[in-house]
């Protein structure tokens, strides 16, 4: 839990209020509730010690220290070599409700929730994504208070998801913090221990049935994965052309959108060394998800400038127009359905022949 936890951390900030936080926060709570009452605050404290979750405390607490060492790491040595989203814009706004709604919304799609008619398919999608929450809700709260009745691991991890909710509620109904959908799969991927957990208890009678209902999630979950992974092995990424292309032809160092560039290094296992771009009309780099060295140096050598093409949706936006207009026809060595490419001697000669500033 440790290593793992400082190695996480290096990845950002994140880490902490995915794990860190409400683990520390669900092991405080068990401690509390099941510490005998006390006179005073400091005998009640002194007991919460005393009592199996107060064991869970310490590693959890040693856990923490090595995430913030981690994120340290991450923020004085890693940052000044790779660009990755900074968390200094975090802070408290007061009640944002909006956002308070925002996360009620996600939770609900986190479960399968979609949009649809009330008389349709998607009814049933909706009434199970309702029914797992309110389950994992429910049976959270019967685990934290069952301590005469379930094991410290099982209430744990009753106490972990109530704790990551109120966490994740607190995290983006007070502060600023960026948030996707996907950022509470952490909480939903919690409804399999939680059902497993209920399956275990179990009366006699019904264990069978409860051997059959764990046996035929998990070949639900084994086909899915093993479908999903098929699917990938066997797709050929859009960018594989045009990346061969340039490796072939000498090609090292280069433009490309955010959303092209990255594919293209990763397609060529580093070969290929992509500036990547921010949608704009001029070349402005994108301070994300790039070594720190691109913005002080400019590509080397012969160049790449690849103009996307393919339509815009989310966050994934093609080339500005204007962007595409000032490349000049003449230096066009490759075309196909996503990407046009662009050559030239120098990142000088591409910024005389374009009409674009000197690099930055």
């Amino acid at each position: 839990m440790v290593l793992f936890s400082f190695a996480a951390a290096l990845g950002g900030p994140r880490q902490l209020f995915i794990l860190n936080i409400p683990l520390t926060v669900a092991a405080a709570l068990l401690c509390w509730l099941d510490a005998p009452p006390a006179d005073t605050l400091r005998q009640k404290l002194a007991n919460a010690w005393r009592t199996p979750g107060g064991a869970l405390l310490v590693p959890t607490l040693t856990a923490d220290a090595a995430a913030l060492a981690g994120y340290v790491v991450n923020a004085k040595v890693l940052a000044e070599k790779y660009h990755f989203q900074d968390q200094g814009y975090v802070a408290f706004t007061g009640l944002n409700l909006d956002r308070l709604q925002w996360f009620a919304n996600a939770l609900l799609a986190s479960f399968g929730w979609q949009e649809g008619k009330v008389f349709s398919l998607a009814a049933l999608f909706n009434l199970a994504a309702a029914a797992l929450i309110l389950f994992c809700f429910v049976f959270s709260v019967w685990l934290v208070r069952g301590k005469a009745r379930y094991p410290l691991g099982h209430r744990l991890v009753g106490a972990f998801f109530l704790a990551g909710a109120v966490c994740f509620a607190l995290l983006y109904g007070l502060t600023n913090s960026g948030h996707s959908d996907r950022y509470l799969l952490p909480l939903a991927i919690l409804f399999v221990p939680l059902l497993e957990i209920m399956l275990a208890d179990c009366t006699p009678p019904h264990r069978p049935d409860a051997r059959g209902l764990t046996a035929l999630l998990a070949a639900i979950l084994l086909l899915r994965a093993g479908t999903d992974y098929r699917a990938a092995a066997v797709a050929t990424n859009p960018n594989q052309g045009a990346a061969q292309f340039l490796v072939q032809n000498g090609y090292r160092d280069g433009y490309a959108s955010f959303w092209d560039g990255n594919v293209m290094t990763e397609l060529t296992d580093g070969t290929l060394n992509v500036w990547t771009l921010t949608p704009n009309s001029v070349p402005e780099l994108r301070p994300w998800l790039q070594v720190t060295s691109h913005l002080q140096t400019p590509p080397q050598g012969k160049i790449f400038f690849v103009i996307s093409k393919w339509e815009a949706y989310g966050e994934r936006q093609p080339t500005t127009q204007a962007l595409a207009d000032a490349m000049p026809e003449d230096a066009l060595i490759y075309e196909d359905e996503t990407v046009k490419i662009y050559g030239f001697a120098s990142d000088e000669a591409m910024r005389q022949a374009c009409g674009f500033a000197a690099f930055p």
